[in-house]
């Protein structure tokens, strides 16, 4: 008995924004969209986000998010800061991810050596065995 698989007609995907569609939407956005008040500071001083306080470290959670269009340049320095440290977890997860490509082949190659290992100690095994065997 054969199974047939069944085909799943998707609906088409919709066309993406034109540029001057994107520029009209942008153009027509109020200071309190949330793309601009998203990573704004709440009342607690913790960072709102994605990712919350669990991706946050307790100095971080304190410095507040600039708005575009922001006039304020006493905080120039500080999204620079956070600029370069987002810079530096970027690379830094790029490092680990790369780590992690390469893990499968890594343990593949430690696994076959233990297995090698194994073998040879069981060979060993095996002999001793046989030569007390052979001394009594």
């Amino acid at each position: 008995m054969s199974k047939k698989k069944a085909t799943v007609t998707l609906p088409t995907r919709p066309q993406p924004p034109t540029p001057e569609q994107i520029h009209e939407d942008v153009n027509h956005t109020l200071p309190d969209d949330v793309v601009f008040t998203f990573f704004e500071t709440n009342t607690e001083n913790e960072t709102a986000g994605i990712m919350g306080d669990s991706y946050e470290t307790e100095e971080n959670s304190e410095t507040p998010a600039s708005t575009p269009g922001s006039t304020d340049d006493s905080n120039d320095a500080e999204p620079q800061q956070n600029v370069e440290e987002l810079y530096q977890k970027a690379i830094q997860f790029l490092e680990v991810n790369n780590e992690l490509k390469n893990a499968p082949k890594s343990l593949r190659a430690q696994c076959e050596q233990l297995e090698e290992m194994g073998r040879n100690l069981t060979e060993a095994i095996g002999q001793l065995k046989s030569q007390a065997d052979q001394g009594r």
